[in-house]
């Protein structure tokens, strides 16, 4: 079973009549790592993710299996456990009111236990050189410093596959 699998993905957002993306196919295996390029990198990004057809509506045709789940049908939530997307501009991803609450957001949505969640939250900051500011208004960050905590917050949620989009 591939990691990810795409098979004739096509999407247009809802009242467009321009298609996004047409006849995508895309396979990648477990420890692979692929560069995308060209129009619609995001709008294939939220279809790996679930957000499309989830939260974003439009038309999809086509099939999209993460880790053999199919995105058309499985929430959200248990694409999140799998797949962990960080956003382009991390003023998009951080919302807390400290750099530890936007670290600790996925895993709580997750429902990890608190102990474990600490552990997480102190490995990840640790390794992204971000622990000094655990404690530190996200907002008062530069830019630099909130990409590493939005990479931080993706990877307390230890997904298999991460998507930088």
């Amino acid at each position: 079973m591939s990691a990810i699998s795409v098979r004739d993905l096509s999407f247009r957002y809802y009242r467009s009549s321009a298609w996004q993306l047409q006849g995508v196919n895309l396979e990648v295996e477990a420890g692979e790592f692929v560069a995308i390029w060209g129009d619609a990198k995001t709008t294939l990004c939220m279809c790996l993710c679930g957000v499309i057809p989830h939260l974003i509506s439009g038309k999809m045709d086509g099939e999209v299996k993460v880790k053999g789940y199919d995105t058309r049908t499985t929430p959200i939530r248990d694409i999140a456990t799998h797949v962990g997307v960080v956003l382009q501009d991390p003023e998009n991803q951080l919302f807390n009111l400290t750099v530890e609450g936007d670290v600790a957001f996925g895993p709580e949505n997750l429902r990890v236990p608190r102990s474990e969640m600490l552990q997480r939250i102190d490995r990840v900051l640790q390794l992204v050189r971000m622990e000094a500011f655990r404690h530190r208004a996200s907002s008062e960050l530069s830019g630099g410093q909130k990409q590493r905590v939005s990479i931080a917050a993706v990877l307390a949620m230890e997904p298999s596959i991460l998507i930088p989009g």
